[in-house]
């Protein structure tokens, strides 16, 4: 009989622990959310104040290739900008982030080589995808 009791023990000692580790396991997974609930919605305060900025930016980046301003250090600082948006705001759509990280991928390989060779015929696509990325952050 003390043999049935130690038994009965030792498998109420393991019931206690695998309910445990799942109590520990959801609760890890539920901080995690949490966490990641609490920083989108920093990352939303912020990008809320400072968005007229961004806009501005963008804006301003498109009108200044229309103008004709197509240089390498003028592709680098729209490149930059763009990097800061897909990076610092990771809750904006997932689409508006391929967008911004293809068009600065063809910044990075199409357009600051036609710039360097003195060529600037893709200024005006530059220009509409900026635009577009523009619209696309006014709906978000």
């Amino acid at each position: 009989m003390i043999d049935k009791i130690n038994a009965f023990l030792a498998s109420a000692n393991n019931w206690v622990s695998a309910i445990s580790l799942i109590v520990s396991a959801s609760t890890l997974i539920t901080m995690l959310c949490f966490n990641r609930k609490l920083r989108k919605a920093f990352e939303k305060k912020d990008f809320d104040r400072d968005r007229s900025k961004i806009l501005k930016k963008l804006s301003g980046f498109s009108d200044s290739l229309l103008d004709g301003i197509y240089t390498e250090k003028f592709l680098e600082e729209i490149d930059l900008l763009l990097i800061e948006l897909a990076t610092s705001y990771t809750f904006l759509n997932k689409k508006l982030l391929v967008y911004i990280r293809f068009t600065s991928f063809q910044i990075n390989h199409f357009y600051k080589k036609e710039s360097k060779n003195g060529i600037n015929n893709s200024r005006h696509k530059l220009s509409a995808k900026l635009r577009r990325i523009l619209v696309l952050i006014r709906k978000e």
